[in-house]
């Protein structure tokens, strides 16, 4: 965790709350209305009752599906989020092509999809290098 990383700020590091309960309706890709409904609530309570922490600890993340109304917001959301992970890996790689980049894919427990470099995944997120 980047909390762990002593070159995080302490005032970081000290300004962080933990929501230890998440309402089961949360959880297991609900995008009811019901889960959406519990989902905006819960941004509705990280916005006010903790608008002056840095870093807001989940028991559990919502399905942020259930927050976008549209597919076509959901569609923009993928599409901004998509690049967010990455690590440059290895000096010995598994699959043996030498060091390089690995893009995590942030929506991986979306199955099946199409990764940011047109890859389609229909069972679980493994490391994989390069595009």
């Amino acid at each position: 965790s980047f909390l762990c990383n002593p070159r995080t700020p302490a005032s970081v590091r000290g300004s962080v709350v933990r929501l230890a309960g998440t309402p089961p309706d949360l959880r297991g890709g609900d995008t009811s209305p019901a889960a959406a409904a519990a989902a905006a609530a819960l941004v509705q309570e990280i916005r006010t009752s903790h608008a002056g922490s840095k870093v807001v600890r989940l028991a559990a993340v919502p399905d942020y599906r259930a927050l976008l109304t549209t597919s076509r917001e959901a569609l923009d959301f993928e599409r901004r989020h998509a690049s967010w992970g990455s690590l440059w890996c290895c000096n010995r790689p598994p699959n043996g092509r030498g060091p390089g980049h690995i893009w995590y894919d942030l929506f991986a427990d979306v199955v099946p999809h199409t990764d940011r470099h047109s890859r389609r995944w229909e069972g679980p997120w493994v490391p994989k290098m390069g595009p």
